[in-house]
């Protein structure tokens, strides 16, 4: 990603997060999350379900904080 002044010539927030939108691949769950966020539930499901609809819960990860004895590694790519 190459982070290139706004038409104005200074660089901004906006100009890296337009940068980074153009760049980004889309991906087939866009749809559905767009649909998601126009349901009447309240923000933390919401968040919740655009969570694990992109597969960002991080679980494993949690409860290895604390249960030691459980590996915090991805059981898919053990990263």
């Amino acid at each position: 990603m190459v982070w290139g002044p706004n038409s104005k010539g200074s660089f901004t927030i906006k100009s890296a997060y337009n940068i980074q939108i153009q760049e980004r691949p889309s991906y087939p769950q866009a749809g559905l999350l767009k649909k998601m966020w126009k349901l009447n539930i309240p923000p933390k499901v919401k968040i919740f379900v655009s969570m694990l609809i992109r597969k960002r819960l991080q679980v494993k990860a949690r409860l290895h904080r604390f249960m030691p004895h459980i590996s915090p590694a991805c059981p898919i790519c053990q990263n």
